[in-house]
């Protein structure tokens, strides 16, 4: 399931079965988890973040202007989109349990790595926290930007849209 959600750039986040939605967010229903996943990185990309702005300037994104966006399915692709996509989810997923607010937080993330750095000093366990947490962005920076490319090698727009994805929208 595919929830399709809108505050200052269109965005859309993979959730489970058995969540619930109402109007506020539409969803879109696929059954085919790497489809899923391809065409959730299809509609996080800049590609679509650039259609999309054509078509609707303003900041609510109704479930019919999405509709309307060209859609090219590259079955050659789908199985690698899938895989960056359930990498970029498991990334964001990690980064949100770190913090009290997640329902499947577990401990702070300095505790964690007192736990795993036993006697290590404050300061040195705060510097491994900001190491882990670049990394993180990193990676994910990497995957969007690899999504960004191949997407806009798939509809042909390569160098019309940036490939790289700007850290403030990570």
């Amino acid at each position: 399931h595919i929830l399709l959600i809108s505050t200052t750039r269109f965005g859309v986040r993979c959730f489970p079965m058995g969540m619930l939605f109402d109007v506020s967010a539409h969803c879109l229903f696929c059954d085919d988890e790497d489809m899923r996943g391809y065409l959730a990185g299809y509609l996080n990309s800049n590609l679509a973040q650039t259609l999309l702005e054509m078509m609707n300037p303003t900041l609510n994104c109704p479930s019919g202007v999405v509709g309307r966006l060209p859609l090219v399915i590259d079955r050659d692709c789908v199985p690698q989109a899938a895989q960056l996509v359930r990498q970029c989810v498991a990334l964001a997923r990690a980064d949100w349990d770190d913090w009290e607010t997640s329902w499947d937080f577990q401990r702070h993330p300095l505790a964690r790595l007192a736990l795993q750095y036993p006697g290590e000093h404050l300061f040195r366990l705060y510097a491994r926290r900001q190491e882990e947490m670049e990394q993180r962005l990193e990676n994910m920076k990497q995957m969007e930007d690899q999504l960004n490319a191949m997407f806009n090698r798939i509809f042909g727009v390569q160098g019309e849209v940036p490939d790289t994805v700007e850290e403030q929208h990570i």
